[in-house]
């Protein structure tokens, strides 16, 4: 497990060391959150990826490569996220997921400056 951060939530991080975790936060930009369609692009775009990838939702943890795991965050606009990677290519697989955009170009996340806290909350999104 990616180890947490007591000091709160950082800026984009890249280690660039394959044996260590790679973090960044994220605000859910999209202004439907993460539904079945955007949790589907998020976990397709790191899908072949060989590293693991975790995203945390305030004290719940899945699996960023499975689209129901991402879907069950039920992270809104506004969400503040955690991703985490581990293993070969976890730097490349967190700069896939920074660009993220849907088919109407719209970015699905904004990078959280240091100091953001986003609302941070579980929501129940819609399912489009």
């Amino acid at each position: 497990m990616p180890e947490s951060h007591e000091s709160g939530f950082l800026p984009t991080q890249f280690t660039g060391l394959e044996n260590e975790w790679s973090h960044m936060f994220v605000v859910v930009a999209h202004p439907t959150g993460l539904t079945l369609r955007t949790s589907a692009i998020f976990a397709e775009a790191v899908d072949n990826c060989p590293c693991k990838i975790l995203v945390r939702n305030n004290h719940m943890t899945v699996d960023g490569k499975g689209v129901l795991s991402v879907l069950s965050l039920g992270a809104d606009t506004g969400t503040l996220l955690e991703i985490s990677a581990h293993g070969p290519g976890a730097s490349q697989a967190l700069e896939i997921l920074a660009g993220l955009t849907t088919t109407e170009g719209m970015n699905l996340f904004s990078i959280a400056a240091p100091g953001v806290s986003g609302s941070g909350q579980a929501g129940g999104g819609s399912t489009h």
